[in-house]
């Protein structure tokens, strides 16, 4: 049972989402804790690639990369955000693996 709920207003964060997190989770709780981020209508990238995901979870990030406008270095950093973030993880290998949605906030 969750004791302790952070909630966390995000607008445009995008840079300072898994700064934010880590200091949370490096904090010494003796009860379950869950964190909330709370977007207000950011115009950065994350909400759109999590959608790409959940809508086809066998994507390439050369697709997403196509099929959102985005660089492949844009997907590949926002990719990054998420997994380190808990919200997406890679399941089998790099070419025949897809992505699972971790989080569905």
């Amino acid at each position: 049972m969750v004791e302790i709920s952070v909630i966390i207003p995000l607008y445009n964060g995008e840079k300072y989402i898994k700064r934010c997190y880590e200091s949370i989770i490096n904090q010494d709780f003796d009860k379950e804790v869950e964190i909330i981020f709370v977007d207000d209508g950011s115009s950065d990238n994350s909400l759109k690639i999590l959608n790409e995901l959940k809508n086809k979870n066998n994507i390439t990030q050369k697709e997403l990369s196509e099929k959102t406008g985005m660089s492949l270095r844009t997907i590949k950093r926002n990719i990054d955000v998420l997994k380190e973030t808990g919200y997406i993880e890679r399941v089998g290998a790099r070419k025949t693996g897809h992505w699972k949605i971790l989080k569905n906030d």
